[in-house]
């Protein structure tokens, strides 16, 4: 196999859960010297008319024979659950990368159907890869786990000053809504900061002072990130999430951006071979009971002025490290 370019889908979706999948392609493209491509809406009309006029077999037969080629274009897919449309057609040969694959038992025949055409599918959640590999797929897996921009790398000389104690980013989690609720009760002077949806966006408010800002960009959210002195954390999957991933709890990087924000982490998460290969424990305990979040808390909301421990941390989750496990898998025979 020889990666020829990645398809991006940068120029027809501005939705900010794809800036972190931008920021990937950049720097594999950088590193590795290959094109973006954008991906064409054309293509995706095709698809829906072969599969309404049920002519997926003719049009995969024609790719096969006319269009046969040895590159191999990156394509990453955010989100396959159970009723997920069969992926891109092109004429290019695609290595799909599935980030929160949440297909149970009962659909993975749907899934395998969807797929079959492609040679090699990348996996970023390990319980979903070891899932898959233990209901024998009809194409070649590999386990390609998500990553942080080196942009963000972290170094020693790296300093963000805090201003909010405690910041709630991201989906909410119930059980850490509610030790916080009991913490605030304790200390009603405690500030944190959340996000409020309200006229189609995200604001974000100062349960003290109100209304802070929206942080509509990347860089902006990423300052807010650094601005905060502690933040909360939880895996999807888990505390009544279960159903909507049928039980997968990957981890996001959302975790390693607050590691990267010199933000320490207050966090739940399932323990299983996601939360072992990221090695979660060791950066922060998994919260279980209100007097563990209060002392960790308590804690946590002290300065921290040495992070060589997330920098070393750190180190094993860029994307230039994941780069080099992508060249082993591409090169590595079948």
């Amino acid at each position: 196999m020889k990666l020829k370019g990645i398809i991006t889908n940068r120029y027809l979706s501005s939705w900010p859960s794809f800036d972190l999948v931008y920021e990937w392609e950049d720097c594999i493209s950088k590193s590795l010297s290959i094109p973006l491509i954008p991906k064409s809406g054309n293509k995706d009309r095709i698809r829906n008319l072969v599969t309404k006029y049920r002519l997926t077999k003719p049009y995969q037969w024609i790719k096969k024979h006319f269009f046969s080629s040895q590159n191999y274009y990156l394509y990453y897919i955010l989100g396959v659950a159970n009723h997920s449309q069969a992926p891109l057609f092109t004429r290019k040969k695609v290595i799909p990368v599935i980030i929160d694959f949440f297909v149970s038992q009962e659909y993975l025949p749907r899934f395998y159907e969807n797929y079959k055409e492609y040679e090699l599918v990348l996996i970023a959640d390990l319980d979903a890869y070891r899932f898959l590999q233990a209901n024998h797929p009809p194409f070649r897996i590999a386990h390609f786990p998500l990553s942080l921009s080196d942009k963000y790398c972290l170094t020693p000389e790296t300093h963000f000053e805090k201003r909010y104690p405690l910041l709630l980013a991201g989906r909410d989690n119930p059980v850490l809504n509610d030790f916080l609720s009991a913490y605030v009760a304790k200390h009603p002077d405690f500030e944190y900061v959340y996000r409020k949806y309200e006229d189609g966006r995200f604001n974000y408010y100062s349960n003290q002072t109100g209304l802070i800002g929206e942080f509509a960009t990347r860089e902006e959210f990423m300052n807010l990130i650094r601005a905060s002195r502690c933040a909360f954390y939880a895996t999807p999957g888990i505390d009544g999430d279960e159903g909507r991933t049928e039980g997968f709890s990957p981890l996001t990087p959302r975790f390693l951006e607050f590691l990267a924000a010199q933000c320490r982490v207050v966090a739940r998460y399932v323990d299983n071979a996601e939360a072992a290969f990221y090695e979660l424990l060791s950066i922060t305990p998994n919260i279980a009971d209100y007097q563990q979040f209060e002392k960790i808390l308590t804690e946590y909301l002290q300065p921290k002025t040495d992070f060589s421990d997330y920098m070393l941390y750190l180190s094993k989750h860029y994307t230039s490290e994941r780069i080099e496990r992508l060249k082993h898998i591409v090169n590595a025979k079948a």
